[in-house]
């Protein structure tokens, strides 16, 4: 059958009906796999302009040619696999982005791609091209690009279809709030600087704590690389790995050490002037209180 398919195949192509002829060619490759099929299947698509379709059947004839050791064949189809190939450039069309979202759909100059023909050689024209990336329910994206007038190849990378921002919920309006009464608090004086001086100091002291205790697990964790770079007792016998982890050790410590210190300084002097600044504001003369009432007298 795929000889009989192959033979009407070559009587379509002479006749000059190249539709048949690519139909009869490839049946006659689905049932048997060979590089005439492939060759009359190259032939009729690149004699009907279909230059990418030729160029793969010609591809394909190569390599079965090369496997079945049939020399004549494999030269035929490489030599018009390069003229196809000449002064035409090849694009590879990828998406960025490692989940594709579903329903992807690639276009190229309004053509789609197939899924065999993403992230593969596709044989193109020289020029400018448009790619378009497109999902339901996402914004589409494009690419611009020109390909020169040469056989080599180039790769287009395409942005992923982005999602559209979410709508913003729309609230509905609320009710004039009803008259509350206001009851003013008591009030710091401008002046009294140990308000804003006090808590500063304290979060400061907190955080040289906090800095302190994380240079002294560095240290514990130095003196224990160190260990391993060391023998004996007393004097110990380092490399010169052993010697710097020494050294950065006893940097880490010192470090540790000034910071509790200034720690120790920090907090209590914060916490003082933070106690007097609220006993000296509660305690603050000529403030008044007003209380409104709803009754007008």
């Amino acid at each position: 059958m795929a000889e009989q398919w192959f033979d009407r195949g070559r009587v379509f192509l002479d006749e000059g009906n190249l539709a048949r002829a690519c139909d009869a060619f490839r049946k006659s490759g689905e049932l048997d796999p060979s590089a005439g099929a492939q060759l009359g299947v190259g032939v009729c698509s690149e004699r009907l302009g279909h230059l990418h379709d030729a160029w793969k059947a010609y591809q394909a004839a190569e390599r079965l040619a090369r496997a079945a050791h049939d020399a004549a064949r494999e030269q035929a189809a490489r030599e018009r696999r390069a003229a196809v190939e000449s002064g035409r450039p090849r694009m590879v069309v990828s998406v960025t982005g490692s989940a594709p979202p579903p329903g992807l759909r690639i276009e190229c100059d309004g053509e789609s791609l197939t899924d065999s023909m993403v992230g593969v050689e596709v044989l193109s024209e020289a020029g400018k091209h448009t790619c378009r990336a497109s999902a339901p329910g996402f914004s589409s994206s494009t690419a611009d690009f020109v390909l020169p007038a040469e056989s080599s190849v180039h790769h287009v990378w395409l942005p992923p279809p982005a999602a559209p921002p979410a709508a913003k919920p729309i609230g509905c309006p609320s009710a004039s709030p009803s008259p509350v009464t206001a009851h003013p608090a008591p009030q710091r004086a401008a002046n009294d600087w140990r308000a804003v001086g006090g808590p500063i100091l304290v979060g400061l002291g907190l955080g040289l704590v906090a800095s302190g205790a994380v240079l002294a697990a560095q240290t514990s964790s130095t003196v224990a690389r160190m260990d391993q770079h060391c023998s004996g007792d007393t004097p110990r016998a380092c490399d010169s790995a052993g010697i710097g982890l020494h050294d950065a050790a006893t940097r880490l410590q010192t470090a540790a050490i000034a910071t509790w210190v200034a720690a120790a300084l920090t907090l209590p002097t914060g916490a003082t002037l933070w106690a007097t600044a609220r006993k000296h504001s509660a305690a603050m003369p000529g403030t008044q209180v007003t209380f409104l009432s709803q009754w007008s007298w």
